[in-house]
């Protein structure tokens, strides 16, 4: 991907941050779009020297020029990596679970080894009928 088809992305992925019909699934996929995108961009640029870092405080990962650009804390930034990271089996199976909008269950399902990443999306789905059965 060149410079500018970068920047064209982002200008699409902030016009989508924008918008409020955004599950909590999709809004941690763009941002974590953003991260990557960021990144690829403020690694060594062709034509650039490459930064030098000063008085150990070391150059802005992407990471920190990605919050900074959305205005987000880095505790979000990571999250939305983690989401982001999901197996799109897990996604689909979260989205059928009606789990796309639920920050702490797609965490776990995050935390799981890939593998297991749908199984914990059965449990937590399992988990949530039975609470609701009980106060049934």
């Amino acid at each position: 991907m060149t410079w500018g088809e970068s920047q064209a992305r982002r200008w699409e992925i902030a016009e989508n941050l924008h918008r409020a019909d955004l599950t909590t699934l999709q809004r941690h996929e763009q941002v974590a779009e953003w991260i990557a995108l960021t990144e690829a961009d403020t690694a060594e640029k062709p034509g650039q020297p490459a930064q030098v870092s000063r008085g150990g405080r070391g150059i802005k990962s992407g990471l920190s020029a990605a919050t900074r650009e959305l205005g987000i804390e880095r505790t979000e930034a990571r999250r939305a990596t983690k989401i982001a990271g999901i197996s799109a089996e897990a996604k689909d199976a979260a989205r059928s679970a009606g789990l796309e909008n639920n920050q702490a269950a797609l965490l776990k399902v995050a935390a799981a080894d890939e593998g297991r990443q749908i199984a914990v999306v059965h449990d937590i789905a399992a988990a949530r009928l039975a609470a609701r059965n009980l106060c049934a």
